[in-house]
């Protein structure tokens, strides 16, 4: 059984986990990047904080399409 669930483990996709964890950190961090890094105004930060957050749930989207096809 352990032999298994190792052999599981091995046939993950790499990619995929990295782009599921760069989808958590860009959909965790939206208000950060959008204040802090890409410097937009307080009243204008609402669209880009929904945008980042949307393209961050794409992404994990695909990276866990990566991780389980």
């Amino acid at each position: 059984m352990l032999d298994r669930a190792l052999e599981n483990l091995q046939r993950i996709n790499p990619l995929g986990i990295i782009a599921f964890v760069i989808a958590g950190f860009i959909t965790y961090g939206a208000g950060y990047i959008a204040t802090v890094v890409l410097k937009v105004p307080t009243h204008k930060a609402f669209k880009v904080i929904v945008v980042l957050k949307v393209l961050g749930v794409l992404l994990g989207l695909l990276g866990l399409y990566a991780i389980v096809g």
